[in-house]
């Protein structure tokens, strides 16, 4: 490939890009109010997050070879 050619390419693909994110800014203004919508209807605890509040259970002491307490 040329050089010309090749700065058809890059000019190309630049403008597709383009393209594509004007496209894809314009699907997201429309779905904005539907995404906020599923976020406030999701319950609270998902989104707690912390860590597993719960003790050693008795399987995963058996296999650790433990007692359980």
């Amino acid at each position: 490939m040329t050089t010309a050619g090749t700065v058809v390419a890059v000019g190309l693909t630049i403008a597709a890009a383009g393209f594509v994110g004007g496209y894809a800014l314009q699907a997201m203004k429309h779905m904005g109010p539907q995404v906020k919508q599923v976020v406030q209807s999701l319950p609270k605890s998902a989104f707690s997050g912390g860590y597993y509040r719960g003790g050693q259970s008795e399987q995963g002491s058996l296999s650790l070879k433990e007692s359980p307490i």
